[in-house]
């Protein structure tokens, strides 16, 4: 077999169709603890019996694994092997080659699922890259990858629908841009809201009173208020982000993630452009929100005013990085220099 989408993966659930080998792994973590569920689910039944079905994890000695997978299946069709969050690279190299040859002729009997629920996977690392190969030829790989934005915000929506509470579309985009792409993260800030609205509609008031917002929807936010000139909340923000014992380095490489984000923006629309052809040249991957909000907060400034505010966090970073000056000073400083720029005219 191959890489599977899933779709493909879905369809073959609901067919009962079932491949020997499964390796189901990815960034989006959620999903792959959600898929593995439903294919164990669907090969052993809500309860299943020890009889058929085998947990196990890395520690497990590989021969312990191997005998399970030759178990003949009692009072069920099919003898399931599930190896748990499971990481080769803790494997030694005759336990993965062991492993990797035992793959190869698996029982008809048997279905065997090796699931990376929080095992992040190098795809690029020698043993992974052997074992997804090995997956591929005998089995189904399903990569449970990031999705695209529009996919989260009607994810967001059904998951309050089905809990019969109202959230739309603009403040379901308003949970992603405070709390960033992962789904499992979506999924905790969406039961806390609606644990807290109990019925009704999550209002954006709801969303800014109570959900967790990362750094980089923080450090945005400041960058918003520097674009606009508002040096009284700027101020504020930034006092909030050093109260909250945030990084001033990681601040100030968000906060000039955000500076760039508005220069490739003027570039580009000088130039004739959409915003949107960005996505084409810079790996803005499932945040190209991120250049609506640029577009936005870009139209404030001047391309000279850019430029200068550009050159001032780039100094401002080389002096955190040579220097034993006070970086709380450093970044107050940086942003008075910012909030001038943004009045220049």
């Amino acid at each position: 077999m191959a890489m599977m989408t899933e779709s493909e993966f879905k369809k073959q659930l609901s067919a009962k169709e079932f491949e020997r080998l499964y390796f189901i792994y990815g960034e989006e973590k959620l999903l792959v603890k959600h898929y593995t569920e439903k294919l164990t689910e669907k090969l052993t039944g809500k309860k299943p019996s020890d009889f058929n079905f085998h947990r196990m994890t890395t520690s497990t000695p590989v021969e312990e694994i191997i005998a399970c997978m030759d178990m003949i299946p009692f009072t069920a069709d099919i003898n399931c092997v599930l190896l748990a969050d499971y990481n080769v690279e803790e494997l030694a190299e005759s336990d993965f080659a062991a492993l990797c040859k035992a793959l190869e002729d698996i029982s008809e009997s048997t279905v065997v699922v090796v699931s990376a629920t929080t095992v992040e996977v190098n795809a690029k690392s020698a043993k992974w890259k052997r074992f997804i190969s090995r997956a591929e030829d005998y089995g189904v790989v399903l990569k449970c990858e990031k999705k695209e934005q529009l996919t989260l915000e009607k994810q967001l929506v059904s998951w309050a629908g089905k809990r019969e509470i109202t959230l739309s579309s603009a403040n379901a985009r308003k949970i992603i841009s405070y709390c960033g792409t992962d789904l499992m993260t979506l999924q905790n800030e969406l039961d806390k809201l609606c644990a807290f609205v109990e019925h009704g509609e999550i209002t954006a008031e709801h969303i800014e009173m109570l959900t967790t917002k990362n750094l980089e929807a923080k450090v945005f936010k400041l960058a918003d208020f520097v674009a606009s000139g508002n040096s009284d909340q700027a101020y504020k923000q930034l006092d909030l982000l050093f109260y909250q014992r945030e990084e001033p380095i990681a601040v100030l490489a968000v906060l000039s993630g955000a500076y760039v984000d508005m220069y490739r923006v003027r570039v580009a629309i000088e130039s004739g452009e959409q915003s949107s052809v960005l996505e084409k040249y810079f790996d803005y991957g499932k945040k190209a929100f991120r250049l609506k909000n640029a577009e936005r907060d870009g139209k404030r400034l001047t391309t000279t005013a850019l430029r200068k505010s550009l050159d001032a966090i780039v100094d401002t970073d080389y002096r955190m990085k040579s220097t034993r000056a006070d970086k709380r000073v450093l970044m107050e400083t940086l942003i008075s220099k910012l909030l001038l720029l943004s009045r220049e005219q």
